[in-house]
């Protein structure tokens, strides 16, 4: 079986609850495409859902929507997308923040993979900001955003505008 979803990985730092965090690429990426519109396979289905992994969500940062048909297969196979647009090199907002930790946390038990293209530098902001919000926090965040391979100072500055909101609700 061909697998599209590379640099797959689960999160468990800092990961609270019953559900599972993931980490990849975008399904199929490659550095020409970038954030092209994203296609699925029953191979890639299949991978979301097997034993050990049992994806019934899916958190997408690409500049690019997943096309029409990715999305009716997602849909057939009772996998949710959110779709959260942020360009390449670039942080997510305060608000697409806030709907990524409101999407993870309105089906605890579940597992969730966040994606961008490559996979590292708005998803390991996104995974920053959700363990962020799971430690209210607290949490050693330049480590964590290097373990995360957060990339750029503009997704370091969010993530850092993220924490100071969490720990002024404290």
């Amino acid at each position: 079986m061909s697998v599209t979803f590379a640099r797959f990985t689960q999160v468990t730092a800092h990961v609270k609850g019953d559900g599972r965090l993931f980490r990849s690429s975008a399904p199929g990426y490659d550095d020409v495409g970038r954030d092209a519109p994203q296609n699925l396979t029953k191979a890639d289905i299949d991978f979301l859902q097997a034993s050990g992994r049992g994806i019934t969500r899916i958190l997408s940062l690409n500049e690019q929507p997943y096309t029409d048909a990715a999305r009716a297969m997602l849909v057939k196979a009772s996998i949710e997308y959110l779709h959260l647009p942020v360009k390449d090199f670039h942080a997510p907002t305060l608000d697409q923040i806030k709907s990524a930790v409101t999407f993870w946390s309105k089906a605890p038990v579940s597992n969730m993979l966040v994606h961008c293209g490559y996979g590292h530098g708005r998803t390991g902001t996104m995974i920053t900001a959700l363990q962020l919000w799971m430690t209210n926090g607290h949490l050693d965040l330049d480590r964590t955003m290097s373990d995360n391979h957060v990339e750029r100072d503009v997704q370091r500055e969010a993530l850092r505008r993220y924490q100071a909101e969490l720990k002024s609700y404290l």
